[in-house]
């Protein structure tokens, strides 16, 4: 299995989350033409769903090794409980993470 192909490397969040922040950044400005803005949402939007991508994959390590460790406590209510989660606990957030496919899994 080839890790660069099947699962995202947590390495690469950072240069992903910048490049979000620059496009979003160019996007807010007055000084694009419709094209240039056009080709900043497209790079914002890989960007941010390699974002996206990467983080789903950390949240399943997580579990993952959570389980493997028997915990008691599913590792998503410890962070919810921290104030750790994105703030959008009982939403579908499309990428199984949501606290309705939560609630299936336990």
């Amino acid at each position: 299995m080839n890790q660069h192909d099947d699962e995202p490397r947590l390495s690469d969040f950072e240069g992903e989350l910048q490049k979000l922040q620059s496009a979003v950044a160019r996007l807010e400005s007055d000084d694009l033409t419709l094209e240039e803005a056009f080709g900043q949402w497209e790079a914002g939007s890989r960007s941010y769903a390699a974002c996206r991508r990467i983080l789903a994959s950390a949240r399943t390590r997580l579990e993952s090794r959570a389980r493997d460790l028997d915990e008691d406590e599913p590792v998503w209510e410890a962070l919810d409980t921290a104030g750790l989660d994105d703030g959008r606990a009982g939403e579908d957030r499309g990428d199984g993470a949501g606290e309705s496919s939560r609630t299936q899994n336990e």
